[in-house]
């Protein structure tokens, strides 16, 4: 097994074998990475104004094919601006039928390992539900 590149602590910063502050590492650090940064709304994050996307943001407006649109370049964006360890970056963002939770799907492949697809799933329920 390779040495991890990567480092973190996992949040919520209790559990696993270490019980506190448990680390996590590569592919695991990477996918909550990019999970964190799909769930800020840019300005939430203190010192980083331009860190996150509107995904949270965009939940309390209707949600169109426009607004699905900018919304996917708008994280296509975000990753590519604040994530250098991955390239190839596609979003695929769906309304369910009901109309009450949209579904985000980020495939990319890691820049140290182009053989290595990584897929990180958000699922966002519209306010009232």
């Amino acid at each position: 097994m390779s040495k991890a590149r990567y480092y973190g602590i996992n949040p919520p910063f209790v559990g696993g074998t270490q019980k506190i502050f448990s680390r996590q590492e590569d592919l695991r650090l990477i996918k909550n990475d990019i999970l964190q940064l799909l769930l800020t709304i840019p300005g939430e994050r203190v010192h980083r104004p331009t860190f996150g996307c509107q995904l949270r943001a965009t939940v309390f407006d209707l949600a169109d094919s426009t607004t699905l649109m900018w919304l996917n370049q708008d994280i296509t964006q975000a990753i590519g601006r604040e994530e250098p360890r991955v390239t190839d970056v596609k979003v695929f963002l769906d309304l369910d039928q009901q109309g009450k939770q949209l579904n985000a799907t980020v495939t990319c492949r890691l820049t140290f390992d182009p053989s290595v697809q990584l897929q990180i799933d958000a699922k966002l329920k519209f306010p009232g539900e």
